[in-house]
Order: C-alpha cells, then structure tokens, then sequence
C-alpha cells in the first residue's frame, strides 16, 4: 500500500532546530508556491489515507474506476484495510516521534486534500526516530493555550515531513509550542519494494506488473509528496490501488499528486491468492 503526493517548491526562511516537548515562540515561515489546481477533487479518510480513483489501464480488463483520463476529475473513495491501525507505543512515543522544528505556513492545504490555499498555518517538522513504518501518529500540541493536532500517515523509519495542523490553525512568530501528547501506530512489514512487483512511474500516473507466476490481490502503492528540502510536504500519504494482478498481468492507474522527482513511494502492498 502506498501513498504520494507530488509538488510544490517550497522556500525556508530562518529555520532553528527545536526541542519537543519546549515551548518555541519565534516559529519561522514556511512556503509554497503550489497552487493547489491538480484538477482533481479529494478528500481524506479517518486514517489519513487519500486514494486517488481513475484509470488508465491498458491491460484489457475492465477498469477499476470511473476515471478516463489523467485530466478528468477524481473522485476520493475512503481507503479500507483489513484491520484498521491500533495506537501501540512499543517505545516512548515522545521518542518515536521527535519535532525537529516549527514553521508558519503559507501555500496549499494538502493535509484534507483539497490544496486550497492558506496562510500563516502551524507546521511542525515530525522524524521518524524508530526502526518501523509508522502508520499512523497523532501530535497534539497547545498553541498560546488553544489545542493543536498534527497528524501523519505512512512514514518511514527515519524519514521527515513538514506536518500542518490539523484545522488549519494559524500561528505567529510569537506563538508558543508545548508538546502534550503523541499517539503512535507502526508496522514492521512495510516495503517500499516488494519482489514479483515491477513499478513504472510518470507524471500523474503509476503502472503496475505483476512478474510471479502466481495471482497478486488488492496491489496499492503509497506515496508521499516531496518538499525541496527533502522532506515530505504533508502528513497525508496517498495511495493508488491496482486491485487483482494475474501472473504477468499489467495495469496503469492515475496518480495525480505523483510525479517522478517530486514524489517518493513509501509502502508497497499485496495479498497473496
């Protein structure tokens, strides 16, 4: 399963690492120049998970969507797994999840989906410090005494995004950061490659091949949009979903937000037949 999102140059200015769980009160800004028209329209499930619908498919079976082209609109259909995430906290979330810094955003609204855009948004710079994939994780913070959420989906050990807050609340170089409370979900069979799955990326679209010689069920790819920083833009992760591959079987679907050097795939996943 996967998840991506893919735009936006994005300009730092004054930026200071920060401690979590200290309160912060010269937050620097943070820019986008995305203008949010992707010609799609989206919305976001409980998990955070975007399913961009459309197909491309050139594999002769019918189409797992109502989608034509990569220029029609996209209908956002709620993301479902066989078992929905647990909060678990195998270590201290406080050390799961490390706010490496604070920002004021300015550019599109990419947490719900739709890219509207904001300004002066409270943005938090999340690290995965564990060794697992985090499914899910929920920051709750208290900005000059009002409650803050920042929520992230499908993040790799190690990796970084640039999180806005939830309700797109907004902040100030004088606003105060504390950190109140993190919630955590992880995995450990997450894989950004998955052998017997050969990928074909380009801009706003994903194809799949199936190279084994047996039936691969509910093949999702998920991925995240890049910042030029490196980072991730967004706690959202999208994902784009192939349904069944036969042995040697093909398929190409739409990825909207997906281009090939503006966005990363995190999570490959299937269910063997």
């Amino acid at each position: 399963m996967l998840i991506a999102m893919a735009f936006a140059a994005v300009v730092f200015l004054s930026r200071s690492g920060v401690d979590q769980g200290s309160d912060a009160p010269n937050a620097s800004v943070l820019t986008s120049n995305q203008d949010g028209s992707t010609g799609e329209s989206v919305s976001k499930n409980p998990l955070g998970f975007t399913e961009e619908t459309g197909d491309s498919d050139s594999s002769g079976e019918s189409a797992d969507h109502n989608q034509g082209n990569l220029n029609d609109s996209s209908v956002e259909q709620q993301a479902t797994e066989a078992t929905r995430p647990v909060y678990t906290s195998p270590i201290p979330p406080e050390q799961q999840l490390i706010c490496e810094d604070y920002a004021i955003y300015n550019g599109a609204f990419v947490e719900d989906g739709t890219d509207e855009p904001v300004e002066n948004v409270a943005a938090l710079l999340i690290t995965n410090n564990s060794d697992q994939y985090l499914d899910l994780g929920k920051l709750t913070y208290e900005l000059d005494g009002c409650e803050a959420v920042f929520m992230v989906t499908g993040l790799p050990a190690g990796d970084s995004a640039w999180v806005l807050e939830n309700s797109r609340m907004q902040a100030s170089a004088e606003t105060q950061f504390s950190h109140r409370d993190t919630l955590t979900s992880f995995r450990d069979d997450a894989s950004r490659m998955v052998e017997g799955i050969n990928l074909e990326c380009s801009d706003g679209a994903l194809r799949a091949i199936n190279t084994t010689d047996r039936t691969l069920k509910a093949v999702t790819v998920y991925y995240k949009v890049l910042h030029d920083d490196g980072n991730y833009l967004g706690g959202i992760t999208y994902m784009t979903t192939f349904g069944d591959l036969e042995p040697g079987q093909s398929s190409e679907k739409i990825a909207g937000h997906f281009q090939p050097d503006k966005a990363r795939i995190v999570r490959v996943g299937y269910l063997e037949s």
